[in-house]
């Protein structure tokens, strides 16, 4: 599932759901056109995959939302190491029967051949599913992205996840930040090496010379290179449309945050980043919008009611922002959050309660 999104979003004229937002509804016994309306898409892909001993049996269907149409369907049985041949046949079927041009450009993406084994890969993906998260699951997902690269050592994916990773940890820790930033540097190096036409490795080389090494012209060519290699990958418009923000350029930061949020309706990260930015441009209803969007998805998420206070803290409504920094205080009982501290104090502060602040 996750390398036919990955594939299919490299196309320029299709519109591809990210892995977050496809994941929440599964299970759910939604039918296509309810998956439509959710998410706003015309088409739907089912899958069932069996594997039995080195045999596997893959089950599709590609169905209009509009209509519960089955457009196309097919059924492989193949060799598990044939995987990768199946996922090209699929993805250029579906190109077809949803009328995509494919570019030139395209085809050299889709065509590329990795040669990382199963089980590597299906680390990669546990890291991935940890990378959003807290301090805590920062680390599972570094110990995830080590396990992949000691199965397969030239595993550039891998490098590039782990300097991710590494990068997210740097700036959730209160200390010890010199072995995260090394760590993600040191990664991300590894993975241009490894594959020099990787957009997540630029992405990742991108973060490491925005954040770490104050060198915009280096962050701006790697993050621009990294939406041209991948202009539907989620987490490689959200660190460009980081940086067009941190330039004071939010009108197109946000235009690029749009289109995160198009292809990641259901995700916290791209509805954060939104609210973020409006609170950089003075834009609390906005950024109350966001954040409540945010929440709305995961009520327990606590730098969502950080930052919710500390937009009614901006608008004068104390009494509401107070009212979220107790749902905050008390998700954070027990953990090290100097940063978060940080954001609670001003709203404390904003609001009159000076002895909290302090």
């Amino acid at each position: 599932t996750e390398t036919l999104i990955n594939t299919l979003s490299q196309y320029q004229d299709l519109r591809v759901i990210s892995r977050r937002s496809a994941f929440a509804l599964k299970g759910k016994g939604l039918d296509a056109e309810s998956v439509g309306k959710e998410l706003k898409v015309e088409a739907v892909l089912y899958g069932r995959v069996v594997q039995r001993e080195d045999e596997l049996t893959i089950s599709t269907e590609l169905v209009d939302t509009r209509d519960s149409r089955q457009m196309w369907g097919a059924r492989y049985s193949r060799p598990a190491a044939e995987i990768q041949s199946i996922e090209n046949e699929i993805t250029h079927t579906i190109a077809d029967k949803l009328q995509v041009e494919l570019t030139m450009e395209d085809a050299e993406l889709t065509s590329s051949q990795n040669t990382w084994n199963p089980d590597a890969y299906r680390l990669y993906l546990k890291g991935r599913e940890f990378t959003t998260g807290t301090m805590r699951e920062m680390d599972k997902a570094i110990d995830f992205f080590e396990d992949a690269i000691a199965l397969e050592p030239e595993y550039a994916l891998a490098y590039a996840g782990l300097a991710q990773a590494y990068i997210t940890q740097s700036y959730l820790r209160g200390y010890g930040r010199d072995q995260s930033m090394e760590g993600a540097r040191t990664a991300a190096q590894k993975a241009m090496e490894l594959d020099p036409g990787l957009a997540e490795a630029y992405t990742a080389r991108g973060l490491v010379r925005l954040y770490f090494d104050l060198d915009w012209e280096g962050a701006r060519a790697d993050l621009t290179r990294g939406v041209e290699l991948a202009p539907g990958d989620v987490e490689t418009l959200m660190a460009y449309g980081d940086f067009l923000a941190f330039e004071g350029r939010y009108e197109e930061s946000l235009a690029v945050h749009q289109r995160a949020l198009e292809r990641d309706p259901l995700s916290i990260s791209t509805a954060h980043d939104l609210g973020f930015i409006n609170m950089a441009r003075k834009n609390y209803e906005q950024s109350e919008y966001y954040f409540k969007m945010a929440l709305d998805m995961s009520p327990n998420w606590a730098w969502g009611h950080i930052k919710l206070a500390k937009t009614y803290s901006h608008m004068g409504r104390c009494q509401e922002a107070l009212a979220e920094t107790e749902l905050a205080e008390a998700i954070l009982t027990g953990s090290e959050t100097p940063s978060a501290r940080c954001w609670l104090a001003f709203t404390y502060a904003r609001c009159g309660e000076e002895e909290r602040a302090r």
